[in-house]
């Protein structure tokens, strides 16, 4: 095996948009990429492919036809496309539509209501500010995903143990 295979990533073929879509033209783009894995194996971070030789042309071939087109980017997140103007090559991001920032632990307050602690960073990397309104679902797999539902909300804050609320905001989950 060579040593660019041992590290645990992979190649892959993305989908990356959809042309003409809806017209007898509609065609898939797609873009081969280098597949980096997280701690537990997920393949969940791309960046563009470089191929400097037949063993890896060969790699490359070898991966596409064991997983087939991998539609998981296209279909979590949005691509962006930023074109330079100095020799027309093209440069893709993604950004996912759910970010996932973490783990964060349910405590209780003194009352005995299950709260969720979000820090100002964690608000601010969401783009969500005090007051939102924030949805909390139960996910099927054990996790919770927030959603922001709306705008200055009138929200009740626990300090717990910490009277300093300007420095931490609590969601009170109230569920099932």
């Amino acid at each position: 095996m060579s040593e660019f295979k041992k590290s645990g990533w992979k190649y892959g073929l993305i989908k990356t948009s959809v042309e003409y879509e809806g017209t007898e033209f509609e065609e898939q783009v797609n873009r081969l990429v280098e597949l980096y894995p997280d701690e537990n194996g997920n393949y969940v971070a791309f960046c563009e492919a470089r191929l400097m030789s037949i063993e890896e042309i060969e790699a490359a071939l070898s991966d596409i036809k064991n997983d087939g087109i991998n539609e998981h980017f296209f279909d979590n997140g949005r691509f962006t496309w930023k074109t330079c103007e100095n020799c027309c090559t093209q440069d893709i991001d993604w950004e996912p539509i759910n970010k996932t920032l973490g783990t964060a632990v349910i405590k209780e307050n003194k009352k005995g209501e299950p709260y969720l602690n979000l820090t100002s960073d964690v608000l601010s990397q969401m783009g969500w500010a005090g007051g939102d309104g924030i949805e909390l679902d139960c996910n099927a797999d054990g996790t919770f995903t927030l959603t922001k539902i709306s705008q200055k909300m009138p929200m009740t804050a626990w300090a717990g143990e910490n009277d300093d609320i300007d420095a931490e905001l609590y969601a009170v989950y109230g569920g099932d």
